[in-house]
Order: structure tokens, then C-alpha cells, then sequence
């Protein structure tokens, strides 16, 4: 994504809810964007799949794999990426579930769907490289190529009926019940969504998703209806779809403690822009923006007595963007020039993925040290990457 804008109409004018985003995401990587309640975390990835309804998105690149998101401008063409190329895990599964269908059947139902898709490619597929070949070949050759790709059709139909047999799909289903955690499976099919708890419900959810098995899972908030206990099994169960399916992960959360856990890079969002990014790493040991330091700094402690500290003041009206640096009013080291000017984004040292946006990063600043306070809870959030690489050492011995 390069350079992404959204924009909604309404009454009092255009809310500019993502302005100038640039997100890269490798394959099997695992990144998090995390921010406040309305900093445009979720419509900027729901772009990738034409989830914002009625806005206005432009943007220089809105690239997936070889696809051009940008072109797709009709609600048929976007089921070529939907579920098929891009999953969507929606925070509220018991609103995504049909409350009138058993769970089996709606599991069935996404087999069924993704594997006539499949089809439908293959055949699109198909028919295109036959036209590329007759382009260029006697009418010989061309009744020949016919013929293969009569012959090559019939075959992709035959195995797609084969595939949607009965017994083949229940097998399918019961891998992929078993894949997410479900127990007693032969039973729990036949149950409704009412019946499951809300983190299995989202194991349904997941299940859906992973069915298709599409390249990029986007999971906005999966986690924000459940306990602590069941919230770690969720982000377990996800990880283990990128360790053995090598799917990539967009984890959206405003828990920026919980994705530091989780991901691999990590993008902070503020008032429909990013302020930082870098990796894990980076952002918990040498965070530099303003607003970055506030979230680690409302991380709660169990083992602190102190009161929880919060962010004072509200996010900016976005109908109308500030000129300055967005978070400058409710920044107590805010700069004068941050509310004259937008700061760029700033290279933090030598690295050449740490980012941020802040007028601090400038050779002129007066402030070079991160805040005692900032530095008290990075000392924390370090005991648990430290955590964190043991634990993901130990596994590695475990798989070699």
C-alpha cells in the first residue's frame, strides 16, 4: 500500500480517515497496527478488500501479489479476492455467524463456495492461456490446442464434482475443525452459534477463513470480546496458521501490549496516519514518537500499585486535519513547530526500518532522551521480548 486516502461523506462534511498510509507486508510475516478507536486502522486494511462501503480511496499503490486492488472497481470481481485470496476475520464473531444455521453447515457452506471458485479460476485460467497459444499457430495446431483444452476442462470439472461429494467434504471439515481446537467434533457440528463460548466462536470464524486458504488473513480486533486466557489461545491458533500454512497475518488491535507478543513489525496509527513503525524489537526498546510512548506508557502493570496512566484529551476532528502534527494537543513534549507544521517521517539512527513522525527525530530538537517515565516501562516490555526469543529458541530445538 502506497501513499492510501480514504475519505466518507456525511452532513457536516469529508472525513478524512486515512491519510498518505504506506504499508508493506511480506509472506508469512506477521505485522500489527495499532492505535486508539478511531485512527483508521480498520478501514485502511478493509481498502484491500472493498469493505469501506461508500468512500473515496485513492492511492499510487494498492498492490496485491501481481494484483492491482486499485483496478477492481465491481462488487463480482471482488469475490475473486475475498475469502479466496484475502480472509477477513471480523472483532465480533456471533455477528458474522448465521444465529439460524448449524455450525457444520455454515463450515460446509465456505468449502463449498471456495472450492467452486477455484474452479471458476482455473477454468478463467484456462481459457486464457488457450488464447494466448492461438494467436500465433497453424489451424492445425489450433484444433489440436482445442482439443487439450477440452480434454483439460473436463478434468478440472470431474475433479471439482469429486470434490464436493459428500464424504470428501465432510473430511475437509473435520480437518479443519480439528486444525483450530474443536473437540468432539461429530457433536458440536450440530450446534448453533449460541451454544459455543465467544472464543470458540471465533475458532468458527477462523475456521471459515482458512478454508480457502487464502494468502493474507486480516484479523481486525480478534481478540477484543475475550478473556485474557482465551485471548492468548486465539492469537496462538493464528500464529500456528502462519508456522504451517506460511499465511500472512494483519493483526489489528488497540492493545499495543498484546501485539508485542505476537508480531513481527509493527505499525502505529494515529488520527488516519502512521506516526511509527518498525520491529517489535525497536518500537519496546527505542520508541521515539510522542504517541508511542503514551501507549506503552497505559500498558497496565500487575505488579505496580501506581494509578494507570491514560492519554489525555480526544483525537482531532478529521473533517478538518490539522495543519501540525496531529497528536501535538494532547502532547505534553509537543514542539511549537508541531503545531505549524507536519512532521515527515525521520530514519531512527542507522535502521533502515524504524520510522517515525515526530519533530523530536529533527537535528534541531531540543529533547534527545526518551522520558524516565517511557523508560521505566520499556524496561518491563524488554523482560518479556527477552521472554519471548527464549521461548521462541526453545521451540525451535523442539521442531529441529
Amino acid at each position: 500500500m502506497e501513499n492510501v486516502n480514504v475519505s466518507f461523506k456525511n452532513k457536516a462534511g469529508i472525513i478524512h480517515a486515512v491519510r498518505d498510509v504506506s504499508i508493506k507486508v511480506k509472506r508469512g510475516e506477521i505485522i500489527g497496527i495499532v492505535g486508539e478507536s478511531g485512527s483508521g486502522k480498520s478501514v485502511t486494511v478493509k481498502s484491500l478488500i472493498g469493505f469501506n462501503g461508500k468512500c473515496i480511496t485513492t492511492a499510487d499503490a494498492l498492490q496485491f501479489k501481481d494484483f492491482n486492488l486499485s483496478q477492481v472497481r465491481y462488487e463480482r470481481l471482488w469475490k475473486h479476492v475475498r475469502g479466496s485470496k484475502i480472509a477477513y476475520i471480523p472483532q465480533d464473531p456471533l455477528l458474522s455467524l448465521n444465529p439460524t444455521k448449524r455450525i457444520g453447515e455454515q463450515v460446509i457452506e465456505s468449502i463449498l463456495i471456495t472450492k467452486k471458485r477455484k474452479l471458476q479460476q482455473k477454468l478463467l485460467d484456462l481459457k486464457q492461456k488457450l488464447h494466448s497459444e492461438l494467436k500465433n499457430v497453424t489451424n492445425d495446431k489450433k484444433s489440436v490446442l482445442k482439443q487439450e483444452y477440452n480434454k483439460e476442462k473436463q478434468t478440472l470439472i470431474h475433479q471439482y464434482k469429486e470434490s464436493i461429494k459428500k464424504h470428501n467434504v465432510n473430511s475437509e471439515l473435520f480437518r479443519v475443525l480439528d486444525f483450530i481446537g474443536i473437540k468432539n467434533i461429530s457433536e458440536r457440528i450440530k450446534d448453533y452459534p449460541h451454544e459455543f463460548s465467544g472464543g470458540m466462536r471465533q475458532r468458527i470464524v477462523i475456521a471459515m477463513a482458512i478454508v480457502s486458504e487464502p494468502d493474507l488473513i486480516i484479523a481486525d480486533e480478534p481478540t477484543t470480546a475475550l478473556d485474557v486466557t482465551i485471548q492468548a489461545k486465539v492469537l496462538d491458533l493464528i500464529k500456528k496458521l502462519r508456522d504451517e500454512l506460511n499465511i500472512t497475518v494483519i493483526l489489528i488491535s488497540h492493545n499495543i501490549g498484546l501485539v508485542a507478543n505476537f508480531c513481527d513489525f509493527i505499525y502505529v496509527m494515529y488520527a488516519g496516519k502512521i506516526v511509527e513503525q518498525g520491529l517489535i524489537k525497536e518500537i519496546f526498546t527505542n520508541p521515539r514518537h510522542p504517541y508511542t510512548w503514551a501507549l506503552i506508557c497505559s500498558i497496565p502493570d500487575s505488579n505496580s500499585d501506581q494509578e494507570l496512566a491514560s492519554i489525555p484529551g480526544t483525537p482531532p476532528n478529521l473533517i478538518i486535519p490539522p495543519i501540525g502534527d496531529a497528536f501535538a494537543p494532547r502532547n505534553k513534549y509537543a514542539l511549537e513547530i508541531d503545531f505549524e507544521k507536519q512532521p515527515p517521517m525521520f530514519n531512527v539512527g542507522n535502521s533502515l526500518t524504524h520510522k517515525a513522525a515526530t519533530w523530536l527525530l529533527d537535528k534541531n530538537s531540543p529533547m534527545k532522551n526518551i522520558p524516565d517515565e517511557v523508560m521505566k516501562k520499556l524496561s518491563l516490555a524488554k523482560k518479556s521480548l527477552e521472554i519471548k526469543e527464549k521461548n521462541k529458541k526453545e521451540n525451535s530445538i523442539k521442531k529441529g
